[in-house]
């Protein structure tokens, strides 16, 4: 289930347009076309751009490199990548450094990241299998529905997070963590194949 995008629900303040030089980003585009190839991250169009279901994200010794917001992970490149410096949840405002705007989700992610320091990389995509199949796989699964991109969504997830490292967003997507990037993508992968037989 993918809701009507409408683009980001904060206030980005840019600190510093310029494009991105780290090398782990080109684990992150890499990452993206294997999600995107399987179908994990449904591609939409709006009047003010298309993009794919779902963000990716890394934790750097300033923050976070996060996908932009209209980004498609199949086709992403390094211009599509921001590093989140800081997150003001309450005022929803987020300061980052690059060329586009951060993801709609880099509340949430950022939120991950405080409360889970053993975690250095987030996967958020949007999967119908795993949607499906949350309870015969005994997922964890947040108890409400929220809207894309707010507050009481990111709430909500650190709530029913604890100490998994997957999480089902109730009737909306899921999220695979990692204590690296490559961590992250396998076992969101995993979840997917057993979602749909394959494993």
């Amino acid at each position: 289930m993918i809701e009507e995008y409408t683009g980001i629900k904060f206030k980005p303040v840019c600190e510093k347009k310029e494009l991105l030089r780290n090398p782990s980003i080109k684990e992150l585009i890499s990452w993206g076309k294997r999600i995107s190839d399987e179908g994990m991250a449904p591609t939409y169009i709006t009047p003010l751009g298309s993009g794919s279901g779902g963000n990716l994200s890394f934790r750097t010794d300033r923050g976070m490199i996060t996908t932009a917001s209209y980004s498609h992970l199949g086709h992403l490149h390094e211009m599509d990548f921001t590093e989140v410096l800081s997150c003001d949840v309450e005022k929803k405002e987020v300061h980052f450094i690059g060329l586009r705007n951060p993801s709609s989700e880099a509340i949430l992610h950022w939120l991950v990241y405080q409360g889970r320091p053993e975690v250095n990389a987030v996967f958020h995509f949007h999967d119908d299998a795993i949607l499906k199949s949350a309870q015969r796989l005994d997922l964890a699964v947040t108890k409400k529905f929220y809207p894309y991109g707010s507050l009481e969504l990111a709430k909500e997830t650190m709530n029913a997070l604890g100490d998994s490292w997957f999480l089902v967003l109730r009737d909306h997507g899921c999220l695979s963590l990692g204590r690296t990037i490559d961590d992250a993508g396998e076992r969101a992968l995993e979840v997917h194949g057993k979602a749909i037989g394959d494993v």
